[in-house]
């Protein structure tokens, strides 16, 4: 999954052409709910930002107040 987000997150910037991308991924994984812990309606959050929405930026910290994480 952290593959994938930032996967996700180099195309958006490449194709927006621009370095302030933040992206959000929040899946199940059949594996936590069907095998091994069984932990029913259990996700992960996966988060991965550049530019203006990197680690301590206050673009960032205003993203995650705005969808309430």
């Amino acid at each position: 999954q952290e593959r994938l987000t930032k996967q996700i997150q180099q195309e958006v910037s490449e194709k927006a052409k621009s370095d302030n991308v933040i992206v959000v991924i929040d899946a199940q994984h059949l594996c936590m709910v069907m095998r091994g812990a069984r932990a029913m309606g259990s996700s992960t959050v996966t988060i991965e930002g550049s530019g203006d929405f990197s680690i301590g930026q206050p673009m960032r910290k205003e993203f995650f107040s705005l969808i309430g994480m």
